[in-house]
Parts: structure tokens; C-alpha cells; sequence
């Protein structure tokens, strides 16, 4: 997305990140990856559940992560309108 940037705000469009990670990781991935963006803690899901972003919770089926949002893009303009929702939805056909 950092690369996009500068395609987007010439445009009037700005990017807002929002992450399920906690803060003190969204923190340092911030500084690593040097983003010029916001970048938002979502921990407790409000936005993920508001906009019906696609999760794994902590029952999901495998073990290397914890609850988290598959990704999702929105465009939402000044009047909170969304007129374009991208959202990868992963679902896993695990035997019972």
C-alpha cells in the first residue's frame, strides 16, 4: 500500500489501515515498514464485525495464529457511503 500512496492522494483517496494485531505490534511493523499511513488497532473486532469482515477465531483449525480478519478493502467517501468492498474470504473444509 505504501507504494500506492502517492496514486491515491492524488486522487483525494487516503488509506487507512485497521488490524486485529495488538498495539504494541502494529507499533513496530509501523516503524519496520516505514508506512506514512494510519494504521488503526482493531483488537476487540468493531470495525472487523461492523463492515462483516471475514475472521478466524481462536477455534479456527490450525494453530500458527490467533483471532484475526482475512483482508478486506473498502472505499468509503466524506458521507460514509462504501462503494467498493473487496474481502478474501478463506474457508477450510477440515473433517470433523
Amino acid at each position: 500500500m505504501e507504494e500506492s500512496k502517492g496514486f491515491f492522494e492524488s486522487r483525494n483517496v487516503h488509506i487507512v489501515a485497521i488490524s486485529t494485531d495488538n498495539l504494541d505490534n502494529l507499533k513496530k511493523m509501523v516503524r519496520e515498514k516505514e508506512l506514512s499511513f494510519s494504521v488503526l488497532c482493531d483488537e476487540q473486532l468493531k470495525a472487523l464485525t461492523a463492515y462483516d469482515v471475514f475472521y478466524h477465531g481462536k477455534d479456527a483449525p490450525y494453530e500458527d495464529h490467533a483471532t484475526h480478519g482475512e483482508p478486506a478493502y473498502f472505499l468509503v467517501d466524506e458521507m460514509d457511503n462504501c462503494s467498493i468492498c473487496k474481502s478474501k474470504q478463506a474457508h477450510l473444509d477440515v473433517p470433523p
